[in-house]
């Protein structure tokens, strides 16, 4: 662990959203709010559990492993069992794996900003892309209706003319 070189890590402050999608444009999403609104009303907040496979001496140690500091409980990555470690030792391990430069590059700033406004970018090119090729396509059926209706004028005017 670097202690003279160490670098503050930031939280990220996602924007609050209040984007809510209109109703009636996806029908299928409408329904699925509805079901989730219906079953969360549903809902008995107030029911006690009716079983457990823990004992209360089980569930009192439980939390009282849960409230202390100078341990970190996280779930492995496989397997489904639990990991408990020493808390300066879960700190060191993450600087640990932080620092190593084969899998982590530390940067001066927050980069999201920068690729967000590179894949805003993208999807704007993307886009014109796909409306200059509706334009050609239309253009093209135009084309070929005109070619046909001169053809058709030109089908009436010679049988007109050995008429």
């Amino acid at each position: 662990m670097r202690n003279s070189n160490a670098i503050h890590l930031k939280t990220l402050n996602p924007r609050k959203s209040n984007w809510v999608p209109p109703d009636g444009q996806f029908v299928s999403l409408d329904l699925f709010i509805k079901k989730c609104y219906h079953d969360i009303a549903n809902l008995n907040f107030n029911r006690k559990l009716s079983f457990s496979n823990l004992s209360k001496e089980e569930w009192s140690a439980l939390r009282n492993l849960c409230n202390r500091n100078n341990i970190v409980i996280k779930p492995e990555d496989k397997g489904g069992a639990a990991a408990v470690w020493r808390t300066d030792l879960y700190k060191e391990d993450a600087y640990r794996q932080l620092f190593d430069s084969t899998f982590y590059l530390e940067v001066c700033k927050d980069l999201a900003t920068h690729h967000q406004k590179t894949i805003i970018i993208i999807l704007i090119i993307i886009t014109i892309i796909v409306i200059i090729i509706i334009i050609i396509i239309i253009i093209i059926i135009i084309i070929i209706i005109i070619i046909v209706i001169i053809i058709i004028i030109t089908i009436i005017i010679i049988s007109l003319n050995y008429s």
